[in-house]
């Protein structure tokens, strides 16, 4: 019986998981649509920005990170994308999406670092595009 209680107890928590883990896609997938929109205003970027942030929430991947990374570039503002992308890049050394997003920030702004992330992205993926560095 204590075995039972256990595993039904243990199914509510990941469903409840899940349950997260739905949510933040929703919000972050609307928000991340969002904040590539031309036009948007500064405000309502600012609020995707958050919401991309939050959709973090128990959640391992760094999807949500790479997607704030890219839409802080997009919206000029170089040094926080760097900052973004250089923090998945400590946790995820070999994610060259990640080491992609930093070389993309990077390169107007700290040429060193972008040569860094291109040897890193030629190290990953040595078949991949060729990135002057």
């Amino acid at each position: 019986m204590l075995s039972r209680a256990a595993l039904a107890l243990v199914a509510i928590l990941v469903l409840a998981w899940v349950g997260v883990l739905v949510r933040n896609h929703e919000v972050a997938h609307q928000a991340e649509a969002r904040s590539f929109a031309p036009g948007v205003p500064a405000a309502d970027r600012e609020r995707d920005l958050d919401r991309l942030e939050s959709a973090e929430l128990l959640d391992p991947s760094v999807e949500w990170d790479l997607a704030r990374a890219s839409a802080f570039l997009l919206s000029g503002d170089a040094p926080a994308a760097v900052r973004v992308a250089r923090d998945v890049t400590s946790r995820e050394p070999e994610n060259v999406l990640a080491w992609g997003a930093l070389y993309a920030s990077a390169s107007q702004a700290d040429p060193a670092l972008a040569r860094r992330a291109a040897a890193e992205i030629r190290r990953l993926s040595p078949l991949g595009p060729r990135l002057r560095s």
